[in-house]
């Protein structure tokens, strides 16, 4: 699994996307990096997985990945990502590969369901200052 930037720079736009492919160069999913923070090294995540290739673990393979990209060239030491609280699959996702829950925002988003429960999950990047 590789990580190949899609736009210019985390440092000009204070955003990166990323597809994410298989060694058989065929896309798996694609991360997006933002509100990238280069004081505090740290920035929030969003995650897509091809629906053909969900429930197989490439998701967290995928963040596996994104810890080595995100240590090895921006220095990250924290990675965040808000999740709704009814999406059961992403929370997992999230918690399987080593975020933790870190808080809660009750009614946070409207959504056509009504207001949404956002959950905060965050991951401390291994080999950075602690």
């Amino acid at each position: 699994m590789t990580l190949q930037a899609v736009n210019k720079s985390i440092f000009v736009d204070g955003q990166l996307q990323l597809a994410c492919v298989d060694d058989n160069q065929q896309v798996v999913g694609c991360i997006d990096l933002y509100n990238y923070d280069p004081i505090n090294q740290r920035v929030e995540v969003g995650i897509v997985v091809e629906k053909s290739r969900r429930h197989q673990g490439q998701g967290t393979l995928i963040l596996q990945e994104l810890d080595r990209f995100c240590a090895e060239h921006f220095h990250i030491h924290q990675i965040y990502c808000d999740v709704l609280e009814s999406n059961t699959v992403s929370c997992a996702l999230f918690q399987k590969a080593g975020y933790t829950l870190c808080g809660t925002f009750s009614q946070w988003v409207l959504t056509q369901n009504g207001y949404q429960t956002v959950l905060r999950f965050q991951k401390i990047v291994k080999g950075n200052r602690q």
